[in-house]
């Protein structure tokens, strides 16, 4: 692999990361965007209907 290769694949695994990591600060806010309320984001994430794990952390 040529050295602008890795550096371009470096920059777009660091710019996926950062994404993932607005994705779940926003979600720790407390706020449930896709879905419309809790229990559809749980059904949808997890697979079931525990929405008591829903609370906010920051």
């Amino acid at each position: 692999m040529n050295e602008q290769l890795k550096d371009f694949a470096g920059i777009l695994v660091a710019f996926v990361l950062a994404g993932d990591c607005l994705l779940h600060l926003y979600w720790a806010k407390g706020l449930i965007w896709p879905s419309p309320d809790q229990l559809t984001l749980s059904q949808a994430v997890l697979n079931g209907n525990k929405t008591r794990l829903f609370k906010q952390l920051l």
